[in-house]
């Protein structure tokens, strides 16, 4: 069985400064998938957030799709360094990671943000070593 490497896409209202788990992403090795937490409608998720200021990303414009691809979205492929930068040696050195790192263990530890935006990306916690979400 592969393991399945996957992040928390979370959201900061600008208003309240409180954080919302609004999707995650997951990558198998050879799928990338993202979806919205939209099975549940329990605090902090992404019905909560919609009630509180959140609009769809609209590269992901459907609320209950669940969104596959081959390579990382380019929504979120842009918040990591270009692989054609003449320093991203470099960059993989100062994030502690190795040279055959992949998309999703550069957007782990980068959490993916941007100057003036409300994503990041977090890590879930991992109870047992079997956890896959």
């Amino acid at each position: 069985m592969k393991f399945v490497k996957s992040l928390l896409v979370l959201w900061k209202s600008k208003h309240t400064n409180v954080y919302y788990h609004i999707g995650t992403l997951t990558f198998n090795g050879e799928v990338y998938v993202f979806q919205y937490t939209f099975h549940t409608d329990t605090y902090r998720k992404v019905h909560d957030a919609l009630r509180n200021g959140y609009r769809l990303h609209p590269a992901f414009p459907k609320l209950e799709k669940k969104y596959e691809s081959s390579t990382l979205f380019p929504a979120f492929d842009r918040r990591i360094p270009s692989h054609d930068r003449v320093d991203y040696q470099g960059i993989l050195n100062s994030l502690g990671l190795p040279p055959e790192a992949d998309r999703m263990d550069i957007l782990r530890e980068t959490r993916g943000i941007l100057a003036r935006d409300s994503y990041s990306f977090e890590e879930p916690l991992r109870l047992y070593k079997d956890d896959l979400v």
